[in-house]
C-alpha cells in the first residue's frame, strides 16, 4: 500500500514548472505540418497565434488577395452584365440557380456557359477568372477592370468571338500564388500539363516571403519567452540585394526565360539561379510586371545604397496611395541644400508642392495590356504607375495645368 506524502512548497513549484516545461515541449515537438508543400512548411495559419495583428493587416493586401477560390462576386459586378462582340454575339455575366457564370449568347440563344471557380488578381486594378475542367484551369474570356467599373475582353484574347479554352499554367501561379503542383498526365486534347487543384496555395502567404516555417513554429512553441526570431528569414536580416531578389521573383515580368520554377525560391536565394539574365532597359520594360527593371534603370536607384522596394511600400499593409506620403522618401533625399531642388515644385502650392510622384513616377499605359472596348471600335489605356524614376515633361505640364485650375 502506497503512503501519500504532502508535498512541500518547493516540490509543488518544481512539479508545476516541469509540467509547464514539458507541455510546451510537447506542443512544439508534436506540431505536424499539413501543408501541401511538405513538412518544412507550416502554413500561414500557424503564424496567426503569435502574429495576429500582422496577419490581419497582411490579409487585406493585394499580395494576399492576388488569387483565390471564388465564393461570391461583388453584387455590382453581376446581374446581366453584358459585353457585346458584334450584332449577334455577346457575353453575359449572370447568376442562375446560385451559380455565377460567363455565358455566350448567339442571336439571343445561350450556347456555352462556364462558372467562376478561380480569381487571378486582387481586383484593385483588375481581376481575371478561371474555371476547372479536365484537371486544368482555363481563363474566362471577360476580365473585370476597376478603371471602367466593368467587364472587357481578357488581355490577349481574340477580338472576333469569345474564347473559353486558354489554359492557366503553373507559370501564372508562380506570381499569383504561393504554390501549385503539376500532376501526371495531360489535359485532354490541349497538350498542357494538368495542375493538381488540391495543391494550390492561393495568394502570397507568409512563407513565400519568409521561407519555410515549421522549425520556427516548433522552436517558439517550445521557447515562448524567446523574442528573437529563430529559423525564419527575417526581412531586416537579409541584404539589400537579397530583399530586391525576393521582390523581383514576381515583379520582373512573366516573359523571362526560367531555369527552374520559382516556387523553389526562398528568401536569401540568388534570383539569377532561377532566371536567365534579363535586361534592365527601361525601353524594353512594361509598366505591368517589370517594376524591378524600371527601378533598376532609375538614376536614383543606381547612385543610392539604400533605395529599394520597401522604401516606399509597407509590406504588411495595403499600399499607401497618398502622393505626399509616397513622396516623403524623395524629399528626404532631395530636399536638402546640397541638392538641386525641383524647378517645378517652386511654382506649386501645397499639396502639389509635395507631390514628386505624379511628375517623376507618373501613370503610364501598358504596352502589354489595354482595356478592349466592345465591338472592337477602340481600346482604353491600362494605366499603371511606372517604377522608373525620371523626368517626364508631359507629366510635369499636367501638374502645372492642374495648378492653374
Amino acid at each position: 500500500m502506497f503512503k501519500l506524502v504532502k508535498p512541500t512548497t518547493l516540490a509543488v513549484s518544481l512539479i508545476f514548472g516541469l509540467v509547464f516545461f514539458f507541455s510546451r515541449c510537447i506542443n512544439g515537438s508534436s506540431f505536424k505540418s499539413k501543408d501541401v508543400r511538405g513538412p518544412e512548411y507550416a502554413g500561414s495559419q500557424a503564424c496567426v497565434s503569435c502574429h495576429k495583428n500582422i496577419f490581419s493587416s497582411w490579409s487585406h493586401t493585394a499580395h494576399f488577395r492576388t488569387s483565390g477560390l471564388v465564393t461570391a462576386l461583388p453584387a455590382n459586378w453581376i446581374t446581366q452584365k453584358t459585353f457585346v462582340f458584334n450584332d449577334s454575339v455577346r457575353l453575359v455575366v449572370e447568376k442562375m440557380d446560385s451559380v455565377t457564370s460567363q455565358a455566350e449568347y448567339v442571336n439571343g440563344h445561350a450556347v456555352l456557359s462556364r462558372p467562376f471557380h478561380v480569381v487571378i488578381g486582387s481586383g484593385d486594378k483588375a481581376a481575371s477568372f478561371g474555371y476547372w475542367q479536365n484537371g486544368n484551369p482555363y481563363q474566362l474570356p471577360l476580365t473585370y477592370f476597376t478603371a471602367i467599373h466593368g467587364w472587357a475582353n481578357s488581355p490577349g484574347f481574340p477580338s472576333e468571338e469569345p474564347y473559353f479554352y486558354r489554359p492557366i499554367l503553373a507559370r501564372c501561379f508562380e506570381c499569383h500564388a504561393s504554390f501549385a503542383k503539376e500532376s501526371a498526365g495531360e489535359a485532354k486534347g490541349l497538350g498542357t500539363l494538368q495542375l493538381d487543384s488540391a495543391s494550390i496555395v492561393y495568394g502570397i502567404d507568409c512563407e513565400r516571403c519568409h521561407g519555410p516555417a515549421t522549425n520556427h513554429v516548433r522552436y517558439h512553441l517550445q521557447n515562448p519567452s524567446e523574442k528573437a526570431s529563430k529559423y525564419i528569414a527575417a526581412w531586416n536580416a537579409l541584404s539589400r540585394e537579397q530583399r530586391l531578389d525576393a521582390c523581383a521573383v514576381c515583379h520582373s515580368g512573366n516573359d523571362i526565360a526560367l531555369q527552374y520554377p520559382t516556387f523553389g525560391f526562398k528568401p536569401g536565394d540568388t534570383l539569377a539561379n532561377y532566371y536567365f539574365p534579363f535586361s534592365s532597359s527601361a525601353t524594353e520594360s512594361d509598366v505591368h510586371g517589370k517594376q524591378m527593371q524600371l527601378l533598376a534603370a532609375s538614376r536614383c536607384f543606381q547612385v543610392s545604397k539604400t533605395l529599394e522596394c520597401n522604401t516606399c511600400h509597407q509590406l504588411h499593409q495595403t499600399s499607401e496611395q497618398n502622393t505626399s506620403v509616397l513622396s516623403a522618401p524623395c524629399i528626404n533625399c532631395h530636399g536638402g541644400a546640397s541638392h538641386i531642388n525641383c524647378p517645378v515644385a517652386a511654382k506649386l502650392s501645397p499639396p502639389l508642392k509635395n507631390n514628386c510622384i505624379d511628375c517623376h513616377m507618373p501613370y503610364l499605359p501598358s504596352k502589354k495590356i489595354n482595356i478592349q472596348a466592345e465591338t472592337r471600335q477602340s481600346a482604353r489605356d491600362y494605366l499603371l504607375r511606372t517604377h522608373r524614376i525620371a523626368v517626364y515633361p508631359e507629366a510635369s505640364q499636367q501638374i502645372l495645368m492642374q495648378q492653374k485650375n
